[in-house]
């Protein structure tokens, strides 16, 4: 029990503060383009960015895929550069097929490079309730993160009483705008 609260505390304390930045800002870019009457979408997305993190982390983890840090950061930011652009071109948050495949694969990246974070913390001490506690932590900052970003658009949209159309382009390009910046700085 204990390697499972161990595990979950650090992959949670690590996606919460702000020391793995880029994958705070892809989870917040996320969420803040949904509002709380989109729960259904966001959740099913949601699902898929998960399902696509643990399975990235566990390949990794097992050593089944390897690329090398500066390889997985670029294609990191690339990925947040991909949630950007999605959000700017889509009219519709609605869970499709091409939606959950496009987040799951987001979500192979993203777990790709948070198996960084546990190798580096760990190294290969794979054991069971170790990562299965790391993974439910990265799934439930994944979940926090992302309902902030919710909340925050939720708060705003009725705030500022803007269009929704146009607060989701001006968050997104700013998101893309962070996302050239960290591929600049990383190559």
């Amino acid at each position: 029990m204990q390697d499972f609260l161990s595990g979950f505390e650090s992959a949670f304390s690590l996606l919460i503060s702000l020391s793995s930045f880029d994958h705070f800002l892809l989870l917040l870019l996320f969420g803040i383009v949904f509002q709380l009457k989109d729960w259904k979408s966001y959740f099913s997305l949601l699902v898929a960015i998960s399902i696509g993190t643990i399975a990235g982390f566990l390949l990794a983890a097992f050593k089944v895929t390897y690329f090398s840090a500066s390889t997985i950061k670029l294609v990191s930011a690339i990925a947040f550069c991909a949630v950007g652009i999605h959000h700017m071109v889509s009219n519709s948050l609605s869970a499709n097929a091409f939606r959950y495949n496009f987040f799951a694969l987001i979500g192979l990246i993203t777990g790709t490079s948070i198996s960084l974070y546990y190798l580096r913390s760990f190294g290969s001490n794979l054991k069971f309730f170790h990562l299965s506690g790391y993974s439910l932590g990265v799934v439930s900052a994944f979940f926090v993160i992302s309902f902030v970003g919710i909340l925050i658009s939720s708060l705003m949209l009725a705030l500022f009483k803007t269009d929704r159309r146009k607060f989701n382009l001006a968050i997104s390009g700013i998101g893309v705008g962070m996302a050239i910046m960290l591929i600049y700085l990383r190559y």
